[in-house]
């Protein structure tokens, strides 16, 4: 089971990704982004010492005017938190935000082939969620001697242009050990 943001729509939810968390749930997996379930936590432990600090004021014995207005400030600073984490979480959802490190865009290396360029391979990747994920994945192939890399989030897929031969399993070893899952070289 994939998970429903449009940003992580890839099928292999294995990749280590700093903002998402694998949680089995029955048959599959969803994904449980940590921007909103941090907020969540906050928000629920604001909730909980409100309410110990509204069972002291009544065992002290204040008004009922006093217990209302606390609380009503209680929930607001939790509505607060909460317009916060919807902010966040959508922004990252929308794939603005920086889910793998980093809140700014990191730079997108580039490499020029030192020979003729040979032919061309499509790595059809799964569990890219930004363009960090981007980065990673274009380093990672850039690394390789006579490879050079265009990576695409939206597609999916690197295109990797080669000066000389590299075999399919170096460009998958080196895919797949910073936690992405390849599913097809052609």
């Amino acid at each position: 089971m994939g998970c429903s943001a449009p940003v992580c729509r890839a099928l292999d939810h294995s990749a280590v990704c700093g903002c998402h968390r694998t949680v089995c749930v029955g048959n599959g997996s969803v994904r449980v982004h940590n921007i909103a379930v941090g907020s969540t936590i906050i928000a629920a432990v604001v909730s909980i010492i409100g309410t110990i600090v509204v069972a002291i004021i009544i065992a002290v014995g204040v008004t009922t005017v006093i217990i209302v207005i606390i609380i009503v400030i209680i929930v607001i600073v939790v509505i607060i938190i909460m317009l916060f984490a919807g902010k966040g979480a959508y922004k990252h959802l929308k794939g603005e935000g920086a889910c793998c490190g980093g809140g700014s865009k990191p730079e997108i290396p580039k490499k020029k082939l030192d020979g003729t360029k040979l032919g061309e391979k499509t790595m059809k990747i799964t569990g890219m969620h930004c363009e960090n994920c981007v980065a990673s994945v274009t380093r990672a192939i850039n690394r390789i001697d006579g490879a050079a890399a265009k990576v695409s989030l939206k597609k999916g897929e690197a295109v990797v242009s080669y000066d000389r031969e590299i075999s399919n399993e170096e460009l998958k070893k080196v895919v797949e050990d910073r936690g992405y899952h390849v599913v097809s070289i052609q």
